[in-house]
């Protein structure tokens, strides 16, 4: 069957390499970094010079990895108990269903300030963004006692969480959130922008209204207004108590985190009363995305619901329309709610089980020292196996290019960079972290893909 998948793959339309297009080195492989994890769905680094990794795992425990090691520090930086226990303690992480610790993101001032972000499922099934500070006695754990949620976001029903954030080059906080809903987006969360469309959408789904059990600091019920969203926020500062529309904020408006003005629907900016965390919407369930640094261009690898899987681009400067279509358009067909008039088209979709697998994982743009692969977009599929590399069009060309690189058999849930550029992925499978080595390194990498 991985022979077949690999087979039809390569028939793909958009998987050929054109003429006088950059191929990658010969010699570029996979060799296993680290195994023996539990569950590892991620892996960042901080940003400081330590060259450590930190490998997020499903179950609530975040790893050390330190530069050279063959194995995680066997301290880990923290691990938050599953809400699984009975009875469970105040801080857990809920870990059924599509449930768990979803990622993790570093300050872009951490070496300074110390402070982290991670995304968790909490024992109500709701989304928590917290940040946490790491010890000022230890650089390799983690002081949960800092934990401070600074949004919360109530959800439906059990899937589609979404799961990832990142820094942009702009110092924002950027959240893609799943429509956390069951399949078809019975609540229409894709295209619902403000909380009055909540109201309409409620009587549709028995998992529509607002959770009672959503209660305390920032359970603001509007928060359903950000599922199916790309959220961008400044963690650095705070918005005061007030009539303002945001979605997450407590009831009297106060939030610990302010709104980008260059937010598309800010203040009284796009559509009057849209949540002003907002970044864009129709977004079904982009479980892995990330951020190019050199172009400002947002990668979303989008989960499809019958037809199609897809990869999205957005650049984060950019403005115009900001629907990418769930649930009214699936890739580039009609979906269970409509079609894709008006909706920004995927930079690559591809058919659902039909060579390439069936739950994208995307995308990571390469800006390491290989010659070969700078600009270049690797992404995988979760159930084939399968990595690819995404190529900008060439011009004249408008379309981007597909490339099946190799058949791994691995369960494959995320890329990762190190600070070195080093680029990795996670095989949640086999609880193994792989490198992509090759020694072709050290030439710039300049044929117009950047």
């Amino acid at each position: 069957m991985r022979t077949m998948n690999r087979l039809l793959g390569a028939l793909l339309p958009g998987s050929t390499v054109p003429a006088g297009a950059q191929v990658a080195p010969s010699d570029l492989n996979l060799v296993q970094v680290v195994q023996g994890l539990t569950a590892p769905v991620q892996v960042v680094n901080a940003g400081d010079g330590s060259n450590r990794l930190f490998i997020v795992g499903l179950l609530g425990r975040v790893s050390v990895l330190e530069q050279g090691a063959s194995a995680v520090r066997a301290t880990p930086f923290f691990d938050i108990p599953q809400c699984q226990n009975t009875p469970p303690p105040n801080l857990c992480v809920r870990t059924d269903y599509e449930n768990g610790l979803m990622g993790m993101a570093f300050h872009p001032n951490f070496e300074s300030n110390g402070f982290f972000f991670i995304h968790y499922i909490d024992r109500n099934d709701d989304s928590v963004f917290a940040r946490v500070r790491v010890s000022q006695t230890d650089p390799n754990v983690a002081d949960l006692t800092t934990l401070t949620p600074i949004l919360r976001i109530d959800h439906g029903f059990r899937f589609h969480r979404g799961g990832d954030l990142a820094f942009g080059p702009d110092g924002f906080l950027y959240i893609p959130m799943g429509d956390g809903s069951d399949q078809g987006d019975p609540c229409r969360r894709g295209q619902t922008l403000t909380p009055a469309q909540l109201a309409q959408n409620d009587p549709r789904s028995g998992d529509c209204p607002a959770d009672a059990n959503f209660v305390g600091p920032l359970a603001n019920p509007r928060s359903r207004a950000l599922l199916s969203k790309v959220i961008r926020i400044d963690v650095n500062g705070t918005t005061p108590a007030g009539s303002n529309e945001l979605c997450g904020s407590n009831p009297d408006g106060s939030a610990p985190y302010a709104i980008p003005p260059g937010n598309p629907y800010a203040g009284s900016n796009g559509v009057p009363g849209a949540c002003d965390e907002t970044f864009s919407y129709g977004w079904r369930n982009p479980f892995r995305f990330s951020i190019d640094a050199e172009t400002g261009t947002m990668f979303l690898g989008d989960v499809g619901n019958n037809s199609q899987e897809e990869i999205s681009a957005d650049n984060i400067t950019g403005t115009g329309n900001r629907d990418f279509g769930w649930s009214n358009c699936e890739g580039t067909q009609g979906g269970p709610n409509g079609n894709c008039a008006g909706s920004v088209p995927p930079v690559f979709p591809y058919p659902r089980n039909t060579g390439l697998g069936s739950s994208v994982t995307g995308g990571f743009v390469y800006r390491g020292p290989i010659w070969g692969l700078r600009g270049i977009c690797f992404w995988s599929d979760f159930t084939a196996g399968i990595i690819s590399f995404l190529r900008r069009p060439v011009p004249p060309s408008t379309t981007w290019t597909n490339t099946v690189w190799r058949d791994t058999t691995q369960a494959l849930v995320s890329f990762g960079v190190g600070e070195n550029g080093d680029l990795y992925t996670v095989d949640i499978g086999g609880n193994r972290v792989w490198r992509f080595p090759s020694a072709q390194v050290g030439v710039v990498f300049a044929n117009g893909f950047d």
